[in-house]
């Protein structure tokens, strides 16, 4: 009798010594993944060995750009409309060249606001042509400019880097600082 619980309890301990360790035990996957086999597998925008990292957009489009700010004169003091009217004002995205001035036009508004108060935000819900930004990773301008009837002016414009603005796929995005003269804030979705 003695030889045969020896005989259980060895083979009991040999048994449970041949179970394999679930392999997903110790395996903790963020952000919604599941453990298969030891892996994480993640949903889609995040990546990495827990799915811990959040992946960019590839591409933003705007679909409304604001005006918030809007230089009320011009760097030397005059008057943007030497006729006493305001400012027809159109932003425009571009890329930038090393000195961080205007290089490519990647978009330019089909649209201007005629006569505008710079004390007023101005609002561009109709974004002509559409505008779809897939340089996420470098530095890229938004300008304004003043058109008149033969000439554009650049009002001044803003600098930014999309993948600095863009991690936690925000509706909107502020383009401003506390001393900015001009300010944009941009209405964006994430095709």
């Amino acid at each position: 009798m003695k030889k045969s619980i020896v005989f259980l309890v060895m083979l009991t301990l040999g048994l449970l010594s041949c179970a394999k360790p679930d392999p997903c035990e110790e395996i903790v996957c963020q952000n919604g993944g599941t453990c298969v086999d030891g892996t994480c597998n993640c949903p889609e925008g995040f990546a990495g060995t827990l799915c811990e990292t959040a992946l960019l957009p590839k591409t933003v489009e705007v679909t409304a750009i604001k005006v918030i700010k809007v230089p009320a004169t011009k760097a030397d003091g005059t008057a943007w409309d030497t006729d006493g009217t305001g400012p027809d004002i159109a932003p425009v995205l571009t890329t930038l060249k090393a000195d961080n001035t205007a290089d490519m036009i990647l978009w330019s508004s089909d649209i201007s606001k005629l006569n505008v108060s710079t004390s007023l935000q101005h609002e561009f819900n109709l974004i002509l042509p559409k505008l779809t930004i897939n340089i996420i990773d470098k530095p890229i301008a938004l300008f304004l400019l003043d058109r008149d009837a033969s000439t554009s002016e650049n009002m001044g414009g803003l600098i930014f880097t999309l993948k600095d603005l863009i991690a936690t796929k925000p509706a909107k995005i502020t383009l401003d600082c506390a001393t900015c003269k001009l300010g944009f804030e941009l209405t964006v979705s994430y095709p």
